[in-house]
């Protein structure tokens, strides 16, 4: 993670239950996706699960363009977010169904630090 061109630390990033099998493909596959993309939404309040969270622009137009050609729907809905309501960061497993997560505490700021159009780049 990288703020005006310097690293910072973030320990414990935590991506897909099946990352580690390649970059997400298509919906279900407990996949992280891979490449570039930006934020489109930062979300601090409403109904969703993980609050606050940072939306990413997944599916990208090279995403949906090999999704249909596949013939597969390549899912959508990947966030930056915290843990889950009540259970530790620190848990012993990928967790997530292809998104990243952070601890709460580096993940607000992060949040209150970042706005729409902010550009990512995932990778192993």
């Amino acid at each position: 993670l990288y703020q005006s061109g310097r690293q910072l630390k973030i320990d414990g990033l935590r991506f897909g239950k099946a990352w580690a099998g390649g970059p997400k493909r298509r919906r279900g596959d407990l996949r992280t996706p891979e490449g570039h993309y930006i934020i489109d939404q930062v979300r601090m309040a409403g109904r969703y699960r993980y609050l606050p969270a940072l939306h990413i622009s997944y599916p990208a137009p090279g995403d949906v363009e090999r999704a249909r050609k596949a013939g597969i729907d390549p899912g959508d809905a990947i966030l930056i977010h915290g843990p889950p309501f009540g259970l530790p960061f620190n848990l012993p497993w990928e967790w997530t169904d292809g998104c990243i997560s952070m601890p709460l505490s580096d993940l607000t700021t992060l949040v209150r630090d970042t706005r729409p159009g902010t550009p990512v780049t995932i990778r192993p």
